[in-house]
Formats: C-alpha cells, sequence, structure tokens
C-alpha cells in the first residue's frame, strides 16, 4: 500500500562549534551580592565616547558594554511615558553582515514580546554613521540571586518569584523565542518585587534556520554563558526550548542553594564540555551542608559557609536542608537533567511542578530510577522510533554483511560443485533486501512517522527517521538501479519522505524544494516501475498519489503549470480506475483528493460554479466510503475536509445560511475525534474548524455571531500556540500560529483596538518573515505574510500613523504583485494588489 497524500486544510546549524569567549558579565567567579542600584555598571576601559543623542534620546551615560556594542541610558523628554530608556548601540567595527542580522533579529524577537516580566521594545532606528540602535524599557532593578539574598527570601519565597521568570520565558517560548542566555545578570528584579527578563541578544527563533542568521562567532563575541549552558549547547549541538529549561533548573539551583551546580577551572572548550556533559551535580540539599571556596569579582577568595547561605534563606543550616530535601531536590535536578527527554517538556510544567511542591501535592520529578541509571532507558521511550531506526540502520549494515559472508563462502567453496550461477546468487541477496525494503517502506517511513506526526513534537523525531530512511533508499538505489521491483518499492519510501520534508498536507520541516526533489524521484521510480507492467492497478493508484503529493510542491513553488499538468494527470489516471472498477475504494478516496485539488485551483481562477460542483462530487464520494464505518476517524477526517470546501463555495455564492450550517456540522465531527482521539493531528483539524467558522461569523451584522466568532478565534489562538510550541520543527503548525495572529488582528481592527490589532498582525508578520527566510519560495509563506502586512497597514491607518501603515501596505503591494505575476489564473491576488492600493491612496486622502 502506499503513501497517500492527505488534502491540505488551508538549526542551529549543529556542526558549529559556540564560542566561550569571556564577556563582560560572563561568570568566571562568583560575584558577591552588590548594593542595590548598582547592576549593569559600564566595564572599564570603553574607550568609546558614548555618543550626545540617539534617535530622539539625549545620552546621561553609559550603563553596560558587551561584545557586540554598549548600553546608554537615554531620556526623551518629550516622551511622557517612557522618560528614560536602555539605548543599544552595535560598536564600530562590528557591523559585518552576520552581526547586522543578527541585531535584526534581536529586533523581531524584541518587536513580537509583549509580556509584564519581559523589557519591552520602545523604540529603534540608526544613528548617522549607519550603524543599528535600539531603545528598550529601563528596568531599575538588581540581578535576581542578589535580590533575594538582600530581602533574606526563604525558600518559599525564592520559589514564587521563580515562577513568575517561568512564565515569561514560557511566553517567549509560545512565540517561538528560545532565549539561550538566561542567568542571573539578565533576570532583573524593580523594587515592587517583579521580574524582568533582559538581552535577547543571542535568542533565537525555535527553528534557528528561519532566522536566516549563522552562528557568529570569534573572539570578542560570547553566544552563551558555559555555567548556565545546556549540555547540547556547549557540544555545540542545535538548541531548543529544553536548553532554556536546562538554564533554569541551573538558575534554580543557584537561587536556592547559593552556588552553581558545576565549578569551572578554566575556559578550555573541553574542560567545558566533559564538566557540564560528564558531571553529576550534588543535590541542593546536600550542596548547602558544607563550605565551598569562591571566587569574588575583583578576584579576591572567599568561603561560603553553610552558615552564611542559610543566613540569607531559611535561618540555619539543618533548617535549609530539610527543607530542600526530596520534593525540591527533585525538580530541580529534573529540569537540569542532562538528557532534554529526561526535563521537563516546558518551562510552564516546571512552574506547574513548583506551584503543586508549595501547595502540598504530589510533584511531577521523581528520582532517577535504577532501571535508568542502568541505561534500559529504551522502555521508557517510544520503541518504534528505536526499533525502526535500528532497522533502518540495518538494512545497508546487513546487505553489505550479507553480500560479504557470500563471496567469503563462495571462496571456500568447490565451485565445480557449485549449483547456482553468480547471477542467481545476487538474486537471492536482492530478494533477501526486498524483504527488508517491504518492512521499511510499508511500516517505517508509511506507519511509523504517521504515528509521529500525531504525537505533539513529533515532526522532529519523524524527519529523524526520515533521514535514516533516506540514506537506506539511496544505497539501495546505487546497488540495483535496474530493477524494476525495487524501483517501485523505492518510490514508496521517496513518496513518504517528500511529505516529511516539506509537505503541505502533514506536519512537515518547510523544505519544498527537497519535497520536490523526492515526490519527483518518486513519480520517476513509479514509472520506471510500471512499464514493466502498463495494466497493474496498484501501481497507477500509487503512482497517482506520487503526482499529487508532486503537484502540491510544484504549486507551492509557484510552479503553477507544472503543478496543474500533475493533478489533471492523477485525476484522469484515478478516474479511470473508478471506471474500470467502481468498488475500488483507494482509488475513490485519492480521486476526492484529486477532485478537491482541481476544485481549489477553479476557484483560484474565479469559476466558482465549477469549484463548487467539483466540491460536491468530492464531498459524496467521501460520504459513500463512510457509509458502515461512521466511526472511523481517518474517513470522518476526510469528509470534514470535503465540507469545509463545499462550505467555502457556499459562502463565496451568497449562501451564508448554508456555509455556516455546514461549518457548524464539520467542527462538530472534529470536536468529537479530538475528544475521542487527543492526539496533534485532531487538535490541528479542530483549531481548522474552528477558525473557519470564526471568519464567516465575522462578516455577518448580527453581534451574537461577532461574539461566538471571537470565542472561537481564542480557542483557536489557544490550540494554535500549544501546537507551535510543542513541535519546533513544524513550520506547518508556525503557519497556522501566523494565522490566528492575523485572524485575531481582524477582530481587534473591528472593534476599532488599533493598538492590539498591530501588535497580533505584527507577531503574524514576525513568523512569516522568518518562514519565507526558511523557505523563500514558498507561495503560501508569501501569500500569508502579505496578508499579515495589510493587517498591520489597516491598523496604523486606523490609529493614524500614516508613515508605518505606506511602509506596510507598499510591502503588501509589493507581495501581491510578485503572487499575481507568477498566478496570472488566479483571480485573487491582482483584487488584492488593487485593495491594497486603494487603501494606500486612502492615506494621502
Amino acid at each position: 500500500m502506499s503513501a497517500t497524500p492527505e488534502h491540505p486544510e488551508n538549526s542551529d546549524p549543529g556542526t558549529q562549534r559556540p564560542s566561550f569567549g569571556v564577556g563582560n558579565d560572563a561568570p568566571t567567579s562568583h560575584e558577591p551580592p552588590k548594593p542595590p542600584g548598582s547592576a549593569g555598571r559600564a566595564a572599564a576601559g570603553d574607550d568609546e565616547p558614548p555618543p550626545e543623542r540617539i534617535g530622539p534620546y539625549k545620552i546621561a551615560g553609559q550603563i553596560g558594554r558587551g561584545g557586540f556594542g554598549s548600553v546608554y541610558l537615554g531620556v526623551r523628554e518629550d516622551d511622557t511615558f517612557h522618560k528614560r530608556a536602555a539605548i543599544k548601540l552595535l560598536r564600530r567595527g562590528m557591523d559585518t553582515a552576520d552581526i547586522l542580522r543578527r541585531f535584526e533579529l534581536e529586533r523581531q524577537v524584541l518587536g513580537a514580546l509583549n509580556h509584564p516580566n519581559i523589557a519591552r521594545l520602545l523604540d529603534g532606528g540608526k544613528v548617522a554613521d549607519g550603524r543599528p540602535w535600539l531603545a528598550m524599557q529601563f528596568v531599575e532593578g538588581i540581578a535576581i540571586t542578589d535580590y533575594c539574598d538582600h530581602n533574606h527570601l526563604g525558600t518559599d519565597a525564592r520559589l514564587a518569584l521563580f515562577r513568575k521568570v517561568c512564565e515569561a520565558v514560557h511566553y517567549a517560548h509560545q512565540n517561538l523565542v528560545v532565549h539561550r542566555d538566561l542567568k542571573p545578570g539578565n533576570i532583573l528584579v524593580t523594587a515592587q518585587g517583579e521580574p524582568v527578563l533582559l538581552d535577547f541578544g543571542i535568542a533565537k527563533l525555535v527553528n534557528p534556520e528561519m532566522a536566516g542568521v549563522p552562528m557568529v562567532t570569534g573572539p570578542e563575541i560570547r553566544l552563551m554563558t558555559p555555567e548556565y549552558a545546556s549540555p547540547e549547547q556547549v557540544r555545540g549541538e542545535p538548541v531548543s526550548t529544553s536548553s532554556d529549561v536546562y538554564a533554569l533548573g541551573v538558575l534554580l539551583y543557584e537561587l536556592l542553594t547559593g552556588r552553581r551546580p558545576f565549578k569551572l577551572k578554566s575556559r578550555i572548550e573541553q574542560h567545558i564540555i566533559e564538566v557540564i556533559c560528564n558531571s553529576e551535580p550534588e543535590r541542593p540539599s546536600t550542596a548547602v551542608t558544607h563550605a565551598e571556596e569562591v571566587q569574588t569579582g575583583d578576584g579576591t577568595t572567599v568561603t561560603l559557609t553553610p552558615e552564611k547561605i542559610a543566613a540569607t534563606r531559611d535561618g540555619v543550616p539543618t533548617r535549609l536542608k530539610r527543607r530542600l530535601s526530596g520534593d525540591v531536590d527533585n525538580i530541580v535536578l529534573k529540569a537540569m537533567h542532562r538528557a532534554p527527554g529526561r526535563r521537563y517538556p516546558s518551562a510552564a510544567e516546571l512552574s506547574a511542578d513548583i506551584d503543586r511542591h508549595l501547595d502540598g501535592l504530589p510533584v511531577a520529578a521523581r528520582p532517577d530510577s535504577f532501571v535508568y541509571v542502568a541505561g534500559k532507558f529504551v522502555q521508557r521511550h517510544r520503541a518504534g522510533v528505536l526499533a525502526a531506526a535500528l532497522c533502518a540502520a540495518a538494512v545497508i549494515g546487513g546487505a553489505g554483511a550479507t553480500a560479504h559472508q557470500w563471496q567469503h563462502r563462495r571462496a571456500q567453496e568447490n565451485l565445480t560443485a557449485l549449483e547456482r550461477t553468480e547471477k542467481e546468487k545476487q538474486r537471492e541477496l536482492a530478494e533477501s533486501v526486498l524483504r527488508q525494503m517491504d518492512g521499511i517502506t510499508a511500516g517505517f517511513t508509511r506507519d511509523l512517522i504517521s504515528d509521529l506526526r500525531k504525537v505533539e513534537g513529533g515532526t522532529a523525531a519523524s524527519s529523524l527517521v526520515a533521514t535514516t530512511s533516506l540514506k537506506v533508499l539511496e544505497e539501495l538505489r546505487a546497488r540495483f538501479p535496474n530493477d524494476p521491483q525495487f524501483a517501485r518499492r523505492l518510490a514508496r519510501g521517496y513518496s513518504s519522505l517528500a511529505q516529511v520534508q516539506g509537505g503541505l498536507r502533514r506536519p512537515s520541516e518547510g523544505d519544498t524544494e527537497g519535497a520536490l526533489a523526492l515526490a519527483t524521484r518518486a513519480v520517476e521510480m513509479q514509472q520506471a516501475a510500471l512499464a514493466t507492467a502498463p495494466r497493474d492497478r496498484d501501481m497507477r493508484r500509487e503512482l497517482a498519489s506520487y503526482r499529487i503529493i508532486r503537484a502540491d510542491a510544484l504549486r507551492a513553488l509557484r510552479k503553477a503549470d507544472a503543478a496543474a499538468q500533475e493533478q489533471d494527470a492523477a485525476r484522469a489516471e484515478l478516474g479511470a480506475l473508478m471506471t474500470e472498477d467502481p468498488d475500488d475504494t483507494a482509488a475513490a478516496r485519492l480521486y476526492s483528493v484529486a477532485l478537491l485539488a482541481s476544485g481549489d485551483r477553479a476557484s483560484a481562477a474565479g469559476r466558482k460554479d465549477e469549484a463548487g460542483a467539483l466540491f460536491d462530487e468530492a464531498m459524496a464520494i467521501r460520504r459513500r466510503l463512510l457509509t458502515g464505518d461512521e466511526e472511523n476517524a481517518d474517513k470522518l477526517r476526510d469528509l470534514t475536509v470535503a465540507m469545509n470546501r463545499v462550505a467555502d463555495a457556499r459562502a463565496e455564492a451568497g449562501d451564508d445560511a448554508g456555509a455556516l450550517a455546514m461549518y457548524r456540522e464539520a467542527l462538530d465531527i472534529r470536536r468529537r475525534t479530538a475528544a475521542r482521539e487527543p492526539n496533534a493531528r485532531t487538535k490541528r483539524d479542530l483549531l481548522n474548524a474552528a477558525g473557519r467558522l470564526a471568519q464567516t461569523l465575522t462578516a455577518r451584522p448580527a453581534p451574537g455571531d461577532h461574539e461566538e466568532a471571537a470565542r472561537l478565534f481564542a480557542e483557536r489562538h489557544e490550540l494554535a500556540v500549544a501546537l507551535a510550541a510543542a513541535d519546533p520543527t513544524d513550520a506547518r503548525a508556525k503557519r497556522d500560529l501566523a494565522r490566528s495572529h492575523t485572524d485575531l488582528s481582524m477582530l481587534a481592527a473591528g472593534r476599532a483596538e488599533w493598538d492590539r490589532a498591530e501588535s497580533e498582525a505584527g507577531a503574524a508578520a514576525a513568523i512569516l518573515r522568518l518562514l519565507r527566510q526558511l523557505d523563500a519560495d514558498n507561495a503560501e509563506n508569501r501569500f500569508l505574510l502579505a496578508e499579515a502586512l495589510e493587517r498591520q497597514g489597516t491598523a496604523h491607518a486606523g490609529a493614524k500613523r500614516v508613515g508605518p501603515a505606506a511602509a506596510r501596505f507598499g510591502e503588501a503591494l509589493a507581495l501581491f504583485r510578485e503572487l499575481a505575476a507568477s498566478y496570472p489564473a488566479e483571480a485573487y491576488y491582482p483584487e488584492a494588489a488593487q485593495r491594497v492600493q486603494g487603501a494606500m491612496n486612502a492615506l494621502g486622502g
């Protein structure tokens, strides 16, 4: 059975090593508490005089300096709301292309974050010599460790304060941002006791390749603080939200014990890796029972005794030890576990476990079992992933070993007694590998990857499995280039991998070019196999399914004519199969997919009646396929996809009542399915159904409809945030989140809430700009970005901000015109361009 397509609805580059250079606040020693107000003093030796003004801000002095630039205190006398700001200015000589991109990334990151415990971006621009600057909220406070010690906060109070930090970090993660440098100096606490998270200068998006910013290294640039960095971070591997959870664990360890879990004696890379990756930290309750010598900021050595530590916490050492023993020990060590999969899955989960502890409830954290310590972790992980990876690796090795063993035996045997020829031997080897290939393509690249896609966070796992599988396929293709049976099996594997690489119908890595290459290979291999048996129904059906997958990639890459040819060829072949055998349910299901794709093409070209008829036919087929199997989740899902297309067509035709009835029926089915089988796929289906109904309701005049739409949009957004955060590598989940922000902007604009409307559209645009950098030719990314920019322009125009409105409208107009040129048969793009041009013209009126 082939991997069949579904209908769409709607790195850190790990090879580069991080730099371990020392920055102005790199913790080469444990500094004693500073007096209030002393945090962030300028480093000595800064020979670059501060400018008198930066933008509208008069410079009152320097408050910090790092490898990239300096931070100044700016005063804006005409601003009644933000009189003072921390202004970050890039140093002369540091304005290389890479660093400028990183600076721009920081601006984008900060611009997308709006949380009371995260320093806000206020303004930005360039000074006369072209260097960029950022104005951020000026935070009057001291490092969180110093604040706790100065105020003699007990363990409970420290845990409560730390939970607010977790909430801020979790908010950043929900907005697809990993901080990567969480430490006391980047978390200041105000006089009101509120922690504020600072310095996103080395932050990254959850999928780092989306930023288009390569890793910057060099003797003056510190991209992490090793004492707070996770094992994967110091090894130079890709980081994720789990890396921030680890850093939170280290921070909590220090808040509770007064010391860090690991003591680094040098900045030599190998020493850092050895200590962070191979050492086990003491339990916090043990760490507070003995003295330790530490070095202060001025180089002197002091001794931290249990009495000194306890004096600023719970009074006496025995009481502090008792307070930390048990749950607190387990919570801290779970957060900073060496294995990312053993940490808390999110900062929110860490915070929730602390809350349970404070309420006297059982916590999720448990000490490592003997089974785990002994290395029997397979029992605690998805057996299928490991088994499949081993199976894939074994195909190449097994085939090679079989050949080697055969050659060895052949050399030892009497050739005159050998009854089989070398050709027969090779065929025997080939048949053995073919049997393994059946297991790989039928079970591994289809069933396992399909299962992983349903798991929140499963895209990365399925990608790892797929990468291993691709190596197997390429090796076998090279070994048996002219075997038609191999060609068919290879085609199955390539089609599955194409959908993992960049498919639009399933969670994917967002690599559309890679998906096209794999889908093309699948079509070519299947055509070679079919040439030996041109009437084989199974192979004809499989070839049609591969054409549909290839058409998706072609269309996404703006190759509309080629996509149409593939869609038409698939539809014609599947129609012929159904004519020959009307009971072929597999062909019928695929034919309905082809009908929906053709309907989409007709709708985009303005042929609404034709589109509606195609959608109706697809829905009728899917209702028939459901007969007698009414609770089948896959068939129900197929039906709701067609129902939503029919509802779209009714809405286009002005039949709002018919559209709403169909949308509601589809939403009801998806709610029941998600309740019965809660997984990533059913949740995504639910968010799409909620969004479609909400969009239709917003176009209606009745107030009750608008209230229902707002509830549905909120439900959709909550699901989109959760799915995007749960699977950082899924580009489609990020598109869903961006769509949700855009719709929330539309909703806010309808209420004349212009600042909220601009903020939501800006969040959508930030995600989509970065998706576009990851997959530059993907038309859907460009279209969604154009829509978000148009919404942003509308919000600025509503707030009478003419300059920003014109800028955003201009960007949207350029994108819509590009799309209109790439898809001349589609009516929507020129209409959208005309609409945006009209909005621009109205600004000057």
